[in-house]
């Protein structure tokens, strides 16, 4: 986190294979337009992670479906049933009513589809539907731009990388 995007390598063996810079424009009724400028890393033609930038530095990382094989330090997946992380870590789940609903603890926010829950926000382990699983999970630091390394312990199949 806070490298300049352009020392990222275009392939880390065993995590990605490609990386492609993109561009979104984006307007909405608090903000007008903004634009969305990430780096979207895949294996094997699948979406694995995007690093999300601003003035040229990753300030966040999400983890995207094709990750399932990337950790947290907590022990925590893209793909795994949300009830292992609601069962095992206390937090309080929230909604921006976009299809998902998240909850943060530390510097990760773990998401999980709408459809997967009932009602609106979740309040207790029975909201959360029968095979719900984490849809996404973002590491980000509280301030844009600080020195930390890209995944700060998030391991790949036992292994750590520093992208």
């Amino acid at each position: 986190m806070g490298s300049p995007i352009g020392e990222l390598p275009q392939q880390v063996e065993g995590l990605y294979d490609k990386a492609e810079r993109k561009t979104e424009e984006h307007e909405d009724e608090m903000d007008g337009p903004w634009t969305e400028d990430y780096y979207l890393f895949t294996k094997g033609g699948k979406p694995v992670f995007r690093a999300n930038i601003d003035g040229g530095k990753v300030y966040s990382i999400r983890l995207l479906e094709g990750s399932s094989f990337v950790v947290t330090p907590g022990g925590f997946h893209v793909g795994m049933p949300a009830l292992d992380l609601v069962n095992r870590v206390r937090m309080r789940w929230d909604t921006y009513y976009d299809g998902e609903v998240f909850a943060t603890k530390d510097h990760f926010t773990y998401y999980v589809s709408s459809d997967h829950i009932n009602g609106d926000i979740p309040t207790k382990v029975e909201d959360f539907k029968e095979g719900a699983t984490i849809t996404g999970i973002v590491y980000s630091v509280s301030t844009r731009g600080t020195g930390s390394c890209l995944t700060n312990g998030i391991g790949v199949e036992g292994k750590e990388h520093e992208a």
